[in-house]
């Protein structure tokens, strides 16, 4: 023994509560001894909870930490009873376990065997009474524990749950209490003074504060009442000046104020009182400016009269009676200059990268300023926000070395004002000045502002002006062109250009219509492409080759969506138009080809994204893409181009992309999207093309989606046979994979799939469903057994889980009558190797309840079990043709177990008889195959430990090999994964196990039958002296009878009275020798059936363990080299 207690002499588990368990060489001592005792005599109705091991082996107890001497958790785990028991829990179906009523939420209350309580609820523990804190652990996986030890029944499963913290909490992963208390609570809720001074308004003053609405509530609403005479002339649509409308405003604005100063007046109901509480509110709030609360408080009750007075007198040009409520913007004059481009309004800006910034701004600021159009801007704060906001997007400077000046600006303003459209501007712009709180003048930027819009006003309010005149003109020169172009107009296009290069030559103008580009930063170029106009894109171009540079060409797209003309070229798929294009950017250097093909537009796609629009393409460009570039969906160019299930010559897509693709580099986590799918979930088909599973790393043919579902799983699911065929043939495939939420596996999806498909797709579901049973009979099954269980669900009325079988007969039993069945068998095959029901089910007891988090898993393993004992019934001499029908999955009827029973008596009581000699030969043969057996069974028992042990030891290593990456990757102040406590997955040793313990319970078995026939031995010996002996006795009762013979009819009472007695002793003699004999004979008969029976057994047994454990190791090396094949290692010399 180690100092701390630990055992030294054992292979540790790295787990210290699962070594106290499991691998306690003190279990028969305090505190184990009675811990130990309750899970050997009911372990199913136990579930152990499991914390991280690394937390148990670094952290200490939390309630540790203020005393002086620190305890550490795995000294707790270790040696304190209490810890031990409080991860211990009773989940039995005598477990009184309270569930919840809706089947949708896995919840549970459960007691430890200590009497505490715990909540598991959505994948989470909750602590309860009993525990020192209320603390909660995710629950990070569940599985079943092999027990190796002798304490525990050979072969049994204990389940655990493990979670991520310890039930007593860690130092190392502090948790706050479930429930803040009243006083934490209360310091949460926010103080007047932390409400921002921006939210306060007057309306909700008088919300907060029913003294303030009180003092002021009726006389607002008197004045702001229809019938308020006084204010009637904002009511009437006549024709007024503007002036009159500002005048009343400010009327009311006062007698708003008025009605504050009245409240506060000391004569006034409540005025000390409303006095006092404005004081309080400004002193709370010192920033708050009451008067603009006010004013913005009228302003909205008004603003419906106010502005339907703007527009009464905007609208009225033919009789207005105010010269600033001159109506300029018209929605002809929008229609003049709605193709006015920004080239032709003297913006100094050549160069296309720059003109591209600018034409962004713009149309951002369209959008902006296009607010104001928006009913619910009922404010002139509001309105003065839009427009600044407009004036900022324009001469931001946050992305771009350009400087906006003046002149600039009034050109980029007049492109938004003209583009926006927004009808009667003009009186949104006079609201803001005439009735938001406040001077502009005061506000240098505002003012700035407020000019920078009359300066655009100014310079469109005189049409007869020339500038306006060849504003005027540039667009309709735009407009025509652009219309010839969507036309296919070429004959009048070429006739144009001619024009053209014959009045400019090779310099043309900057603001010439063929460099203009729209609202949308489209140019001539775009637009051909756009009107798949080929004739007219090769005429622009070779026309004049001096008049669209190669910066002009590379740099022209579509500044909303940010695509270049390759891009647009591909998804109009206008392939000569492309390909003229890709003939261009050969002349640039490599890395301008690299920057162009990989920009991205406003999706963040790059030209990758759109190959699959002219896939051959792939061919000349390929080597240029980045194909890892995610677009903002998360997919890259790849995997985009494998989601075109649409596509024509999808084969050829696939063959062609990755060709391109695939290399050494080739990063197979990089093709992901933010679902999880990987691109083998996503390929519909051409598996072989792409030669993905050709690629001897990168490649997890297992990995899940957010949805848990694997690439065979969504082949099922969505009827992708060629794939399908393809995968089932992969080395690295998990067949029986199961998702660690639902614990679904292959078989359920083929049931989902087999229930949602139609008449019209029947057919591919039976096919698909061919294809995965066919694989799991190749790889999982031996080829004499043809029925096993795959699926299986409950059903509520009959308390009882009903199992799908599938094989050469297609049955449905319920859980019990297979047991039932077995227990026939049994009865009427009693010296059979086939173990017992209680040792095959020993893990699934009938009628026996797990926690709802459990219950699928469960039943998967409950499969498992089932088909391994038809799998070991099938490599039984006697069962080679059909084993099913040890289950009763034949369908003929079974007899019942009465019948069995008087059968099997029935059989014992034919007469046969047995001599002392050939009962020492049975009893020397017996003898000597029990000592050779017991030799067996000690070596496999060693040999299955060793199985179990191995397993649980490469989980270990796996976890502390993943523990010290932790560590490193937290030394180099990299980002860790986060840590997890997984269970033990399989790596092959325990697939050998399941079917190693087979052979372990059938010389259990036999033994015990040998066992059985030496005590009927020893019971036919001392029935045979017994015999013997009352043979001896009644011939001495017979000699004596001829020696009294001549006395036999003495009339003496006496002496009549001895032989009458000597008589009756005599005849019960006789009845007892009779008695004795006949149960020597049925012993007799008994131990030479059992003999003849327990020596086939043996023959059968040899011929069992010969099909088994090469069975059992072939297993073995599927699972142990599929385990290989996914991590690569196969390839390590």
């Amino acid at each position: 023994m180690a100092k701390d207690g630990r055992p030294s002499n054992l292979p540790l588990l790295y787990n210290p509560l699962l070594n106290c368990i499991f691998n306690n060489p003190n279990h028969s001592r305090a505190p184990y001894k009675q811990i130990i005792h309750e899970l050997a005599s009911r372990h199913t109705d136990f579930t152990i909870i499991v914390p991280p091991s690394s937390l148990l082996h670094n952290s200490y107890d939390p309630e540790s930490l203020k005393s002086s001497s620190k305890i550490a958790l795995h000294d707790l785990a270790y040696h304190n009873e209490e810890f031990i028991r409080s991860h211990i829990v009773k989940t039995g179906s005598n477990s009184h376990a309270f569930l919840a009523p809706v089947a949708k939420v896995q919840s549970a209350i459960y007691n430890t065997i200590c009497g505490k309580q715990i909540l598991v609820k959505n994948g989470m523990i909750f602590t309860g009474k009993g525990f020192r804190r209320s603390l909660r652990a995710k629950i990070t996986d569940i599985g079943y524990f092999d027990s190796f030890c002798d304490y525990f029944p050979s072969g049994s499963k204990f389940m655990l749950i493990y979670i991520d913290n310890s039930l007593y909490g860690s130092s190392d992963h502090p948790e706050p209490a479930l429930e803040a208390s009243p006083k934490a609570q209360q310091a949460k809720i926010k103080r007047p003074d932390q409400v921002p001074t921006e939210s306060i308004t007057f309306e909700r003053l008088l919300r907060n504060f029913p003294l303030l609405s009180k003092s002021v509530s009726d006389p607002f609403y008197q004045l702001f009442h229809h019938n308020n005479y006084q204010f009637r002339v904002l009511r009437t649509n006549t024709h007024k000046k503007l002036s009159v409308i500002k005048s009343e405003f400010d009327n009311m604005l006062e007698e708003a104020y008025q009605i504050i100063s009245n409240s506060v007046k000391s004569d006034s109901p409540d005025g000390e009182q409303t006095n006092n509480l404005l004081h309080q509110i400004l002193r709370s709030y010192p920033e708050l400016d009451l008067n603009k609360l006010v004013h913005e408080y009228v302003e909205i009750n008004l603003y419906d009269k106010l502005w339907a007075q703007l527009i009464f007198q905007f609208s009225a040009n033919a009789g207005l009676a105010d010269p600033d409520a001159t109506k300029i913007f018209t929605a002809e004059k929008y229609d003049e200059l709605s193709c006015l481009s920004l080239n032709q309004l003297d913006i100094p800006v050549d160069e296309p990268w720059l003109l591209n910034d600018l034409l962004l701004r713009v149309y951002n600021a369209i959008i902006e300023l296009s607010k104001l159009a928006d009913a619910t801007i009922i404010e002139s704060s509001s309105k003065l926000k839009i427009i600044s906001n407009t004036i900022s997007i324009l001469t931001e400077n946050s992305n771009s070395s350009l400087m906006i000046d003046a002149d600039t600006l009034i050109g980029l303003l007049i492109m938004v004002v003209v583009h926006s459209k927004i009808d009667f501007i003009e009186a949104h712009l006079y609201y803001i000045k005439n009735f938001m709180y406040g001077t502009i003048s005061d506000d240098g930027y505002l003012s700035f502002i407020i000019s920078s819009f009359d300066a655009v006003f100014f310079h469109l309010s005189h049409p007869d002006e020339p500038q306006y005149a060849d504003m005027k003109e540039s667009s309709q020169k735009n407009f025509e062109f652009w219309s010839l172009i969507r036309s296919h107009k070429v004959d009048e296009i070429t006739a144009l250009l001619e024009e053209t290069d014959k009045l400019y030559g090779d310099k043309l103008p900057h603001n010439h219509f063929l460099k203009a580009r729209n609202i949308n930063g489209e140019s001539a170029l775009m637009l051909a492409i756009r009107s798949k106009n080929y004739d007219t894109f090769l005429l622009l171009l070779s026309r004049n080759p001096n008049w669209f540079s190669i910066e002009d060409i590379l740099f022209d797209r579509n500044t909303t969506t940010s695509q270049n003309l390759l891009m647009v070229s591909l998804m109009e798929e206008t392939k000569i138009i492309t390909k003229i294009l890709i003939e261009i950017l050969g002349s640039c250097t490599l890395e301008e080809q690299i920057a162009y093909i990989n920009s991205t537009d406003y999706s963040g796609r790059s030209v990758g994204h759109y190959l699959f629009h002219d896939y051959e393409l792939i061919n000349e460009v390929g080597h240029l893409v980045n194909w890892e570039l995610k677009d903002h969906n998360s997919y890259t160019p790849l995997f985009n181009i494998c989601r075109c299930y649409d596509h024509y010559a999808y084969y050829d897509l696939i063959k062609t992309a990755f060709s391109a693709v695939m290399s050494p580099n080739f990063n197979f986590k990089k093709h992901t999207d933010k679902y999880g799918n990987s691109i083998l979930h996503i390929l519909l088909k051409g598996i072989d093309q792409s030669g993905l599973l050709k690629a001897d790393k990168n490649i997890n043919v297992n990995c899940t989606n957010s949805k848990c579902l694997t690439p065979l799983t969504v082949y099922v699911k969505y009827g992708r046979i060629e794939n399908l065929i393809s995968l089932l043939q992969d080395k690295r495939l998990e067949f029986m994979f199961e998702d660690k939420k639902n614990f679904f596996n292959i078989f359920d999806y083929v049931a989902f799939s087999s229930r949602k498909q139609g008449d019209n797709d029947r057919g591919n579901s039976e096919e698909i469903t061919s294809f995965i049973y066919s694989h799991y009979f190749k790889h999982f099954i031996p080829l004499k057994c043809t029925t096993v269980a795959f699926n299986a669900k409950f059903d509520t009325t009959k308390k009882d889980w009903i199992v799908y079988f599938h094989g050469n007969q297609n049955i449905i039993l319920g859980l019990d009558s297979i047991k039932q069945s077995h227990h026939s068998f049994k009865l009427k095959n009693p010296h059979s190797l086939i173990p017992d029901v209680e040792k095959v089910w020993l893990n699934y007891p009938a009628n026996g309840s797990v926690a709802p988090i459990f219950a699928k898993f469960r039943m998967n393993r409950l499969l498992e079990n089932l088909n391994i004992f038809l799998v070991c019934l099938s490599m039984h001499p006697n069962f080679d043709t059909a084993p099913h029908e040890t289950l009763g999955l034949s369908s003929s009827g079974n007899s019942s177990s009465l019948d069995q029973m008087k059968e099997v008596i029935g059989k014992q009581e034919s007469s046969s008889k047995v001599t002392p000699h050939q009962l020492a030969e049975i009893e020397t043969f017996l003898s000597l195959s029990k000592e050779n057996l017991l030799g067996t069974l000690s070596t496999t028992i060693k040999f299955n430990k060793l199985m179990t042990v191995m397993n649980i030891k490469m989980g270990d290593l796996n976890t502390i090999r993943e523990d010290s990456l932790y560590s490193a990757k937290m030394l180099c102040d990299m980002t860790p994964s986060i840590k997890t406590n997984y269970h033990t997955p399989d790596y092959g040793y325990r697939t050998m196990f399941q079917y190693f313990i087979w052979v372990e319970l059938t010389l259990i078995e036999i033994i015990r039958n040998v066992n059985k026939v030496l005590g009927r031995i020893t019971d036919w010996r001392q029935c045979h002296d017994r015999v013997l002996s009352l043979a001896g006795e009644l011939r001495k009762y017979e000699d004596k009878r001829h020696e009294l013979g001549t006395d036999e009819h003495s009339n003496s009472s006496w002496f009549g009275n001895i032989i009458e007695n000597k008589r009756t002793r005599y005849k019960k003699l006789v009845l007892l020798h009779s008695e004795e004999t006949k149960k020597l004979g049925l012993l007799s008969n008994e131990i030479k059936i059992s003999h003849e029976d327990i020596a086939a057994e043996m023959s059968h047994y040899l011929m069992f363990r010969s099909k088994l454990i090469p069975f059992a190791i072939k297993q073995f090396t599927r699972v142990a080299t599929t385990g290989l094949n996914r991590n690569g290692l196969h390839v390590l010399q």
